[in-house]
């Protein structure tokens, strides 16, 4: 019997995950549709890397931003113009990995019945954005192509789910948000423009995985193993398109994590490009110092922010706040 019961403990002590001598890490993730999050669900970064991980879900990126810096996390997902705010303001993080690039299912939307037919119309009408977020940046630069200045129209500061408050109750007339409260709100009512659009008209936004410097250079094992499981559960998610239909339980995973429904979800999901390792180390995203699309895009990010007085001032290169070496150690 003593035997049986040493073989069955031996069991557990395999079956448990090895958590590397106690080591921890603290990840701040958006509440927004990603293969990740499936991941957070399934719990492999915890077997992958062997860390205990504990999870914050965060409605913004300046909320993550502002977690970061207050030393709450550790590693947490931001969209780039709040990153192009917080480089700015000498915050001592770096963005490691891109989660999506361009959305179709983020995009300014007018309730119906407020007779705002086009983009001229939202003068003196009231407007809801999360502020300094991904929506903030094209809402201005949206309003900009318009020739509508931010003063014309009513801006509400509010998170996704004040957002989805307002609307119910009619206190704006339009908000600019991303999944899934954009597509509960989008059931009364109609898409303006897209991100998806505004990012091919020479604003490209991206969303991705920002570290603490410091902690990052301590746990350079879990950096990496890290990076490999992002790079496997999005791999998984492009080549293997029967594990991510509507009614799969991976789409369940998204919808159970972050509210909304499954077809959201999905949808969301199939308008969206996770790009691939080998692209994330490629002049394209994180590679190339200041010559990086990334770097580059975040200096623009920056001025535009600058000139619509979200932020003070601007950094001469944003290349020290882009680290491609984890992906790249990844990929060998």
């Amino acid at each position: 019997m003593k035997r049986r019961h040493t073989l069955f403990f031996a069991l557990i002590l395999f079956l448990v995950p090895n958590f590397a001598a106690g080591e921890s890490a603290r990840i701040g993730y958006l509440a927004a549709y990603y293969p990740w999050i499936a991941a957070i669900a399934d719990g492999k970064f915890e077997t992958s890397t062997g860390y205990r991980i504990e999870w914050k879900r965060y409605e913004t990126g300046a909320e993550v931003i502002n977690a970061l810096r207050t030393n709450e996390i550790d590693i947490g997902s931001v969209g780039s113009p709040p990153l192009a705010a917080a480089l700015s303001l000498g915050h001592n993080i770096e963005l490691f990995w891109i989660l999506q690039s361009y959305s179709f299912s983020e995009s300014l939307v007018v309730r119906k019945g407020t007779r705002i037919v086009n983009p001229q119309d939202l003068r003196g009408r009231r407007v809801a954005v999360p502020f300094a977020s991904t929506s903030h940046y094209h809402l201005l630069f949206a309003l900009s192509q318009f020739r509508i200045g931010p003063e014309d129209v009513r801006i509400f500061y509010s998170t996704p789910a004040q957002i989805r408050e307002q609307w119910d109750n009619q206190d704006i007339d339009a908000a600019f948000v991303w999944n899934p409260v954009h597509d509960q709100i989008l059931r009364t009512g109609k898409v303006i423009i897209t991100s998806g659009r505004l990012s091919r008209w020479g604003k490209p936004i991206f969303d991705g995985l920002v570290a603490d410097r410091d902690w990052a250079r301590v746990h350079q094992s879990f950096m990496v193993t890290f990076v490999k499981t992002l790079a496997a559960q999005d791999q998984d998610y492009r080549e293997n398109r029967k594990a991510w239909t509507r009614h799969s339980k991976n789409i369940q995973k998204l919808a159970d994590m972050l509210g909304g429904t499954k077809f959201s979800a999905y949808k969301s999901l199939r308008s969206t490009k996770y790009p691939k390792l080998e692209d994330q180390v490629s002049r394209n995203w994180l590679a190339g110092g200041a010559n990086a699309l990334t770097v580059l895009a975040l200096e623009d990010t920056a001025k535009f922010l600058k000139a619509h007085g979200v932020i003070n001032t601007n950094l001469n290169s944003y290349a020290e706040g882009v680290n491609p070496n984890w992906a790249r150690q990844a990929l060998k």
